[in-house]
């Protein structure tokens, strides 16, 4: 605000173009024609798709908790010694 009465001395000065605008009439003209308006949308649903069942996820708890090498040791020497197999696991 106080320095409106500064800037405004000065007339400001006329752009004949903006940076981007010819690529963007360009992207307009593209999108007006039917196969762009309708087939960018199906190639990105397809694509998008595509991507998601090749998507794979492995959610055990078990893989965030990793056992130190002595205690894992330690639990087979205790399986081989009481001939049990059960490990407690969450």
């Amino acid at each position: 605000v106080a320095w409106y009465p500064i800037l405004a001395r000065n007339p400001s000065r006329t752009i004949s173009t903006l940076p981007g605008q010819s690529l963007l009439a360009k992207w307009l003209t593209l999108w007006n024609q039917p196969r762009i308006k309708v087939g960018l949308p199906i190639l990105c649903v397809v694509t998008s798709g595509f991507f998601l069942l090749q998507l794979n996820y492995d959610d055990d708890i078990r893989l965030l908790q990793t056992m130190p090498n002595d205690l894992k040791q330690q639990e087979t020497l205790i399986t081989t010694l009481s001939g049990m197999q059960s490990s407690q696991q969450m």
